[in-house]
Order: C-alpha cells, then structure tokens, then sequence
C-alpha cells in the first residue's frame, strides 16, 4: 500500500481541487451548461486526437534517434503511449520519463529520460513563447490594477521562457553549462544536446510548435461547444495563459486536473465568459488529452511490465553501447 500512496495522494488533490472549482461554480450551472454543449465541435476535436499524437511522436523519436538510432518510429510511439498511462499516476509525471526510456530496448536510459525530459521542456517553451505576451495583454486590458503576484508571474514566466528558448537555440552550450556546473550524472544523460543541430533542431522546434497549435485547436474547438459567441483572439489568448500556467506549474495532481480548469475558470471569467462553461470546456479537453492517451498507453504499459519481468527475453545492449558515450575533456 505504501508504494501507492502518491497516487492515492494525487488523486485525492485533483478530486478536491476539482471538487472546489465545481462547488464554487455552482453545479447546477455545470450541469446545465454540459447539457445544453454542442457535442458536433467536441467531436471535431476529437478528430484532431490522432495528429496530435502523431506530432508527438515526431518530438520524440527527433530525440530518441540520438540516443537510440535503430529505434523505429513504431517503438517510440508506443514509448510515448506508455509514458502517457504511467505519468498520469506518478508524482510530477515522473513515471512519463521513466516509461519512455524503459520502454525503448536500446540505448542508455538516463539519456532516453533526458530526452523525455527535453521534450517536455521544449513545449514548455512554445507555451511560454505564447503565453507570456498573452499574459502582458491580459494585464493590459482586462486587469490593468491586477495584484502583485500576476507581474511576478510573469517575470518568472517570461525568464523560464528565454532560458528555454536559449536552450533549444544553443543547445551545445546548453550542454557545456551542465558540464561546468559539475552536474556530471545530467551532463552526461544531456550529452546527446551536442548532436541537435541543423535539420533535426528544427524539426524539434517545428514538431512542437505544430503540436501547440492543435492543442490551441482543440481547446477551441471545445469552447465553442459550450461558448459559441465567443472570438476566437480572445479565445487563443485565455488558451495560451492557460497553457502556460499548466506548463509552469509543478504537477501535483492526477494529470494536472485542477490547475488547467483553475486557469480557465480564472482568465476566461476575467474576460466575461460563464465558469461554468469553462470549466465543462477545460474538463473535456482534459479528457481528450490526458485521460484518452493514457488509456491507450495501458496496453504498452503491461508490455512493459511483461519485459522487466523477463528481461532475457529481450534483446538489449547494454547502457555502454548507446551512441551517448561519457563525458571527456573537450567540454
């Protein structure tokens, strides 16, 4: 039982969070706006499921290709399924990173978590990239005596974000800040930053922002399912703040469930839509996103089970053969 008390704990969190939000809503007024939503807008979002997927695995086997290069792209989407059903029920999603690099047969698992890791931090800052001027607009126009905390939010937001940016940018001497840090375990899982260069930086950064373009385009589309009025500027900026608010934020929560739907409820109520509304909206896109990936993980997940169990089965070399060798001199 001890072993499963961050998901109990997480679940917990989420339920009380949500719970709270609804409670505060109102639920009669949740109810009534599930019920009066245009189901044909949240079907075309579905639709949109499968290519978002699939630009998924595209940032992760540009990674997976320079730690593991003979791993197919079939293998790194089934690895990013089973991440998606293990970091649904682990402590800051960590089980995602350890789920994808347990799953790929080859290659070191340090560096398959850093590029799991890499991947992350990469819409990271694609969200940020977006969020933080959606930020300074809602400052501006919706919020123009907003509290103290909110500009220090976006300062945070704002220097997490160029930090990021500067990162996938220059990620060599991204690399060479770890090596000079000392962090040698982390210089040595990153060590494969120093081949991200050319065509493959920019497929990374493309795959990503593509992906953050169809989450914004499923999230639309879901609002416009319980919101028909609303613009759709307005819309993609209280999407973007929410993005950036679940990217920056720690996970403590079963799937972040509990800070997208605060978000929306926050922002999206300062610019006059009903909460309830968007809560139902943030729900449904959690369910799209979050829930329906990692049930299709759990398969890859007992997969994954069944080859720890008997590892001769499987046909693995050991960590020293992966293209990620140790760090040396040349810093």
């Amino acid at each position: 039982m001890a072993r499963h008390w961050p998901l109990v704990l997480k679940s917990m969190l989420a339920i009380a969070v949500v719970g709270y939000i609804v409670a505060w809503v109102e639920v009669e007024a949740v109810l009534a706006a599930f019920a009066a939503a245009d189901w044909r807008w949240i079907a075309l979002a579905a639709l949109l499921l499968p290519v978002n997927l699939m630009l998924e695995v595209g940032v992760w086997h540009q990674l997976v290709r320079h730690v593991a290069p003979g791993t197919s792209v079939r293998t790194s989407g089934e690895a990013a399924l089973c991440g998606h059903a293990l970091g649904l029920f682990t402590p800051a999603q960590v089980g995602e990173l350890a789920g994808r690099a347990f799953y790929i047969p080859t290659g070191d698992r340090w560096a398959l978590g850093a590029a799991a890791f890499t991947e992350r931090l990469t819409m990271v800052a694609v969200g940020g990239v977006a969020g933080v001027p959606a930020l300074l607009w809602f400052l501006q126009t919706h919020m123009p005596s907003a509290p103290i905390w909110l500009y220090v939010a976006s300062v945070y937001a704002g220097g997490v974000t160029l930090t990021l940016v500067l990162g996938l940018v220059f990620p060599r001497r991204a690399w060479r800040v770890l090596g000079r840090l000392r962090w040698r375990r982390l210089s040595y899982a990153f060590r494969f930053l120093r081949l991200l260069r050319g065509s493959a930086q920019a497929w990374l950064i493309g795959y990503s922002v593509a992906r953050y373009g169809v989450f914004a385009l499923q999230f639309l589309l879901v609002l416009w399912a319980f919101i028909p009025e609303v613009a759709p500027a307005s819309a993609l900026a209280g999407i973007a703040l929410v993005f950036m608010t679940k990217f920056l934020l720690p996970s403590i929560t079963l799937g972040d469930l509990g800070i997208r739907e605060g978000a929306a409820v926050y922002f999206f109520g300062w610019m006059g839509l009903g909460h309830a509304a968007v809560l139902n909206a943030s729900l449904v896109v959690f369910g799209l996103t979050v829930l329906v990936p990692a049930l299709l993980g759990l398969p890859y997940v007992l997969a994954l089970k069944i080859q720890r169990a008997h590892p001769d089965g499987v046909d693995a070399p050991p960590a020293s053969s992966s293209v990620v060798s140790p760090p040396t001199s040349d810093g």
